[in-house]
């Protein structure tokens, strides 16, 4: 395939223009032990984070002239290792995930509009381990259950269909945005704490995933 066909074109020669990319967007907040009313996403950028919990460059926007053209939403809770152990720490990780699935919604704000507002159920991980896993070797038992088939393909689809196209939700280089992961009602407890990197997260960490195709730095025809 040529280069030119990789481009999104400028409307006319030796105008710049921006180069796509197909990779999400994503943050990861931690929902802590004893609950919250609600989680806040993509309001801090990098800075002293790391590429593993997001990869917003600046907090709340897109730098110019990046944008993102969002065509789904993955939600994506880290449950692969707990630190409990013992019989209590089997129904944990699956008690704690249907908590915070069953007890929350997710909202999607661009400037002053809200653009999705969706129950978290409805919106599938795509990610990590199907179904559960049992032992009882050492006194130790273990469980781990995710929402929605492993496979990239399954997400919420955001798109809406205008004529024989679906068109995604268009996000400008600097307009604010923010994702928000609502309780609604008594925030829930959790009771297990996920290991990463060999050490407990005080709480769940759970990342927001908006797919899509991006753009990034100019490139000229």
């Amino acid at each position: 395939m040529p280069e030119v066909a990789r481009r999104i074109m400028a409307e006319a020669p030796g105008i710049p223009a921006l180069e796509p990319l197909n990779t999400p967007l994503y943050d990861t907040q931690t929902y802590p032990l004893a609950g919250v009313a609600s989680l806040t996403y993509f309001a801090a950028g990098l800075g002293v984070r790391t590429l593993r919990e997001t990869n917003v460059v600046i907090a709340g926007a897109l730098p110019n002239p990046q944008q993102f053209h969002i065509y789904g939403v993955q939600i994506v809770m880290s449950m692969m290792a707990t630190a409990n152990a013992g019989a209590a720490a089997l129904p944990g990780p699956l008690t704690d995930q249907s908590a915070i699935i069953d007890n929350s919604f997710f909202r999607l704000h661009i400037g002053t509009k809200s653009y999705i507002e969706v129950a978290t159920v409805f919106i599938p991980s795509g990610h990590g381990l199907v179904g559960s896993a049992f032992s009882t070797v050492g006194a130790r038992e273990m469980a781990s259950f995710h929402n929605g088939v492993a496979h990239q393909n399954n997400y919420y689809d955001v798109t809406v269909k205008v004529g024989h196209q679906r068109k995604p939700i268009h996000l400008p280089p600097q307009q604010n945005f923010r994702g928000e992961l609502v309780f609604p009602g008594i925030a829930p407890a959790v009771t297990v704490n996920p290991i990463i990197g060999g050490v407990p997260q005080l709480g769940m960490p759970i990342r927001v995933f908006l797919l899509g195709i991006g753009s990034d730095a100019a490139i000229w025809n």
